[in-house]
C-alpha cells in the first residue's frame, strides 16, 4: 500500500486534501486547533535539514511527517475560507440587487428558476458590491422563460441563504454543495434587463439553447425529445421525475448526465478526425491542443457538470503527457484530476455525482483488465463486447454500495442494459450533433433528422420497456455504516485475490457478517 502511494504523489496530496476538508466540513473548530500543526511541521523540517548529518536518508520520514502536517494545515484553511465566502447574511424584507443568469431558465411548478451571480444589491441608500452564486424563482412569469446566461438583471425581491450546517438535507446541501449562497423569490415584473455579457461561457450555453430550440422539428414525444436533449447536450431541464426513474431502474440514469462517456465519444470522433495528420512532433501539439479546447468547449457548452469536468481534466493531463512523450499513470492522473477539482470547491467532495464519478473511474481501471483477463477471447469483435461488459461490471461493483446509501436501490439488470444502451447512446449522440450543424449550415437535414428520431424512440422505448420488467432494481435500507463496511468487504477482498492470504480472506467473511447484523438492526 505505501509502495503504491509513493508511485503516485497526487493521491497523498488528495488524501491530506480531502481528510483537511473532512475535518473542517464536521468539526468546525479545527480551523483553530489547525494552527498547531505548523509547529510540529518546521520542528520535523529542521531537524531534517540542520540536525542531521549522516544517514540522513533513513530519516527523510520527518521531512514527509513535516510536509504532510504543513499540507493538512493549509487544506483546512483553504475550506475554512470557502466556506466564508458561502456565508452572506442578507438584509431583512426585499432588496434590489444586480445578477447575472448564469445558467438556463428551467420550470419548476409554477416558478422559471435560474442560477445567477450576485454583482452588488442597495442597502440603507449604499450599493454594496459581492460576488456570490444565488437561485433565482421567477414565480407566476412567463416573460422570465425568454431569459438567456449571460443577461444582466436588475431585482427586486426578498433573498434566503442556505443553512450551512452539517444537519442540513436535501435541497439546501444540494445546492450549499455546489456553492450557492441564497436563494431569492422574485415577483412578475419586478425585474428589468439591463444588458448582456456574451463571455464565452455564456455564448457556449445561448449556442446550445439555439440549437435546442431545433428539437420541437422531431416527430417524438416531449418525453423522448427531453431524454435527447439530456443525452446529447446536457439539458435536463425537460426530464419529468417519473423518466428519471425510469432510467435509474434499468441502471442507465448515467447516460442522461453529460459524464465522461460523453466526452470520450467526442474526444473519439475528433481523434478520428484528426487521424489524417503527420505523427510529428508540431502536428501533434497542434492536434493535441485543439482535442483539448475542443473538449472543454464541450464541457462548457453542457453545464460543466462534475463528472464531464473530471472527465476533461483527466483528457488534459493524458494529451498533456502525451504531448512531452512521458508516460502518465492512470492512477495518478484520476487523483490529480480530482485534487484540482477540490482545489478548485472543496464542496465538491460532498456531490453526489464528484463521488460517483471518480469512484466508477477508480473500480473500472482496477478490475476491468482483472475482469478481462478471467475468460480470454481472440476474436476481436466479441473482445470488443466482453471489454465492454467488464467495463460495467467493475463500475457497478464499485459504485453498488454509494448507490444504495445515496438512492436506496440498485439497478439488478445493468448487465443487460447497459452494452446495448451505451451502444445506442453513442450513435444518437453523434447522429444529433451532425444533425444540428446541418440544419444551421445547411438548412437542411432531414434525412439526418428521421435517423435521430429512430433512435431517440428506440432509445427511449428500450429503456421502458427494461423499466417494466419484475424485479428490475432492488432496495436495501443501507446507512453509512453499511457503505463503509460493504466497501471494507470489497477491500479485504480485492487484497486477497492479490495476495492470497487467508487472513484477509477471513476479515472479509467476519465483515459480511456485520454487515447483516446491521442491516438486520436497520430493518
Amino acid at each position: 500500500m505505501i509502495k503504491e502511494l509513493v508511485k503516485r504523489p497526487f493521491s497523498r496530496l488528495l488524501f491530506l486534501l480531502s481528510t483537511g476538508i473532512l475535518l473542517q466540513y464536521y468539526w468546525p473548530a479545527a480551523f483553530w486547533w489547525s494552527y498547531v500543526l505548523p509547529v510540529p511541521a518546521l520542528l520535523a523540517m529542521s531537524i531534517y535539514t540542520y540536525g542531521i548529518k549522516k544517514n540522513s536518508f533513513g530519516w527523510r520520514w520527518l521531512w514527509g511527517a513535516g510536509f504532510a502536517c504543513l499540507f493538512l494545515f493549509l487544506s483546512v484553511q483553504w475550506m475554512h475560507r470557502y466556506w466564508l465566502d458561502l456565508q452572506w447574511q442578507p438584509p431583512a424584507g426585499e432588496i434590489v440587487a444586480r445578477v447575472t443568469v448564469t445558467g438556463p431558465v428551467e420550470i419548476k411548478g409554477r416558478s422559471a428558476v435560474c442560477s445567477a451571480r450576485l454583482q452588488s444589491y442597495e442597502y440603507r441608500d449604499s450599493l454594496l458590491f459581492t460576488r456570490r452564486k444565488i437561485r433565482i424563482y421567477f414565480t407566476n412569469d412567463t416573460a422570465a422563460l425568454r431569459l438567456q446566461p449571460g443577461d444582466c438583471l436588475w431585482v427586486q425581491g426578498r433573498f434566503r441563504t442556505l443553512s450551512g450546517s452539517v444537519q442540513a438535507k436535501g435541497y439546501e446541501a444540494y445546492w450549499r454543495n455546489k456553492g450557492v449562497s441564497a436563494i431569492s423569490r422574485v415577483a412578475a415584473g419586478n425585474w428589468w434587463l439591463v444588458s448582456s455579457s456574451h463571455a464565452l461561457p455564456y455564448g457556449l450555453l445561448r449556442l446550445r439553447n439555439r440549437l435546442l430550440s431545433h428539437f420541437h422539428r422531431l416527430e417524438l414525444t416531449s418525453d423522448e425529445r427531453a431524454v435527447i436533449a439530456a443525452l446529447a447536450f446536457g439539458y435536463t431541464g425537460g426530464l419529468e421525475g417519473e423518466v428519471r426513474n425510469r432510467f435509474s431502474i434499468t441502471g442507465v440514469a448515467h447516460l442522461l448526465a453529460v459524464s465522461g462517456f460523453h466526452v470520450g465519444v467526442i474526444a473519439g470522433f475528433l481523434v478520428f478526425l484528426f487521424g489524417f495528420l503527420p505523427r510529428w512532433l508540431l502536428f501533434a501539439g497542434v492536434k493535441y491542443v485543439i482535442l483539448v479546447l475542443a473538449v472543454w468547449a464541450f464541457v462548457l457548452f453542457t453545464g460543466a457538470a462534475a463528472p464531464a469536468v473530471r472527465a476533461a481534466s483527466v483528457f488534459s493531463l493524458y494529451c498533456a503527457g502525451r504531448l512531452v512523450r512521458r508516460s502518465s499513470d492512470a492512477y495518478n492522473t484520476l487523483a490529480a484530476a480530482a485534487f484540482l477539482m477540490l482545489v478548485w470547491n472543496p464542496y465538491n467532495l460532498f456531490d453526489i455525482g464528484f463521488q460517483l464519478s471518480f469512484t466508477a473511474v477508480f473500480f473500472i481501471l482496477y478490475l476491468q483488465p482483472r475482469l478481462s483477463s478471467l475468460l480470454p477471447v481472440r476474436n476481436p469483435v466479441i473482445r470488443y463486447g466482453w471489454n465492454g461488459l467488464t467495463v460495467t461490471l467493475g463500475a457497478q461493483i464499485g459504485t453498488a454500495p454509494l448507490c444504495l446509501y445515496a438512492f436506496g436501490s440498485f439497478p439488478a439488470l445493468f448487465i443487460f442494459t447497459n452494452f446495448p444502451m451505451a451502444l445506442l447512446a453513442m450513435l444518437l449522440i453523434s447522429a444529433t450533433f451532425i444533425w444540428v450543424v446541418a440544419e444551421q449550415c445547411f438548412s437542411s437535414g432531414v434525412y439526418l433528422q428521421r435517423v435521430v428520431e429512430l433512435c431517440g424512440h428506440a432509445f427511449f422505448r428500450l429503456a421502458d420497456r427494461f423499466a417494466r420488467v419484475p424485479g428490475a432494481s432492488f432496495s436495501v435500507p443501507f446507512g453509512f455504516w453499511e457503505m463503509v463496511v460493504c466497501y471494507a468487504i470489497l477491500f479485504f477482498f480485492l487484497i486477497y485475490r492479490r495476495n492470497r492470504r487467508p487472513k484477509m480472506f477471513l476479515a472479509s467473511l467476519g465483515l459480511i457478517v456485520v454487515l447483516l447484523l446491521l442491516l438486520y438492526v436497520r430493518r
